[in-house]
């Protein structure tokens, strides 16, 4: 019974999180005429979900009979025995009939103990799955003890870097490399190379123990991860906007921010204009991740989250890393990582490794003929 209402959880568990990437990418499956796929996709999750929660409920309702016959015998035989004592002047009429309505009354509550035992074990497996996710031991955490971050310069080192998942998919294999402070960096490489995991490695976005991550000659791991995540920006392809005014949304995590500081980086990354024509400006109501506006004034105003403070100095100091999806984009890069099979296969700029590598000049000569 227990891997049974295992299963029914598991598959109940994997119906809701697809249900929510269907609504989420509800526009890319219309543009790409998915629907028909995904709907098989979504019927055989049902499918799964309704086998194990059937499976569940057999085993609960064919509990049911086999107690009722139990009890039923049980009862037989004790009113025989009490009505055959009766008839040996043991019992009196009375007797008889008070432990008669007594066995009836006592007759439903044994009846409920046929479904505790289902319920017990259900709770049980409700219980491990969550003790299974507050047990896991959270490495990324903040340590008080640690000295702060201090940037100098801004370089970066990745050093004999492995990294896996946790359903055991490697995805970086032995990654070296050095950035200077101030360069402007590609990172290049089809879907599943391992771009997106290393940099999501230096904010600490997952702990990093085999390998290291050096930052101006601090180990990233052994300085405070506030003080890391305060000198990192990012402008990620998932634009996460809430539903606030643009204000409270250009100054999310740095409220202490000037009028001067927030109209600078409006102009800076293009979104003052725009702002300026909103029904309220700055204090227009955006809606749910922004839905109330267009994409490119999303992006814009996420840009502008970013660079809210130095602005004066937005190239002293800054190191940018830049994941290419399309290389146009980072042509004009001081160096490109290639990334491979989780490695770092070669790097140079744009014109070194056009020459030399024919994994990149590969990649570049399909996207100019598409």
């Amino acid at each position: 019974m227990g891997q049974r209402t295992l299963d029914s959880a598991e598959k109940t568990d994997k119906f809701v999180k697809f249900l929510s990437e269907i609504i989420k990418g509800s526009l890319l499956i219309k543009i790409y005429q998915k629907e028909h796929d995904e709907i098989k996709n979504i019927n055989k999750v049902i499918e799964d979900q309704w086998k194990a929660n059937r499976k569940t409920q057999q085993t609960f309702l064919g509990a049911a009979p086999v107690m009722e016959t139990i009890s039923a015998v049980a009862i037989a035989i004790v009113v025989f025995f009490a009505g055959y004592r009766s008839f040996q002047g043991v019992l009196s009429l009375g007797q008889f009939v008070s432990f008669l309505a007594a066995l009836m009354l006592a007759y439903q509550p044994v009846r409920a103990l046929a479904g505790l035992n289902i319920g017990i074990k259900s709770g049980l497996v409700a219980v491990r799955r969550t003790y299974e996710i507050i047990d896991r031991i959270n490495l990324v955490k903040e340590e008080s003890h640690l000295p702060d971050l201090k940037i100098n310069r801004g370089n970066v080192e990745f050093k004999d870097i492995n990294f896996s998942y946790p359903n055991n998919v490697q995805a970086l294999k032995g990654v070296n490399g050095t950035i200077s402070g101030g360069e402007k960096v590609g990172f290049v490489g089809v879907s599943g190379s391992g771009k997106t995991t290393l940099l999501n490695l230096i904010p600490r976005f997952f702990h990093l123990s085999n390998g290291k991550i050096i930052i101006d000659d601090q180990n990233i791991n052994e300085v405070k991860l506030s003080s890391l995540r305060n000198k990192i920006s990012l402008v990620s392809q998932d634009i996460i906007l809430f539903d606030d005014t643009v204000l409270k949304n250009l100054t999310y995590g740095y409220e202490k921010a000037s009028k001067e500081d927030i109209l600078q980086a409006c102009k800076n990354s293009a979104s003052q204009e725009f702002i300026e024509k909103l029904p309220e400006k700055y204090e227009t109501i955006i809606g749910e991740n922004g839905v109330r506006l267009s994409g490119g004034q999303k992006q814009r105003i996420s840009i502008a989250r970013v660079i809210h403070d130095a602005i004066e100095n937005l190239t002293k100091n800054k190191t940018t890393i830049i994941i290419a999806h399309r290389l146009a984009t980072i042509k004009n890069c001081n160096k490109i990582f290639l990334f491979d099979k989780g490695k770092i296969i070669d790097s140079g700029t744009h014109n070194e490794l056009i020459d030399r590598s024919k994994i990149y000049s590969s990649l570049y000569e399909k996207q100019i003929l598409n």
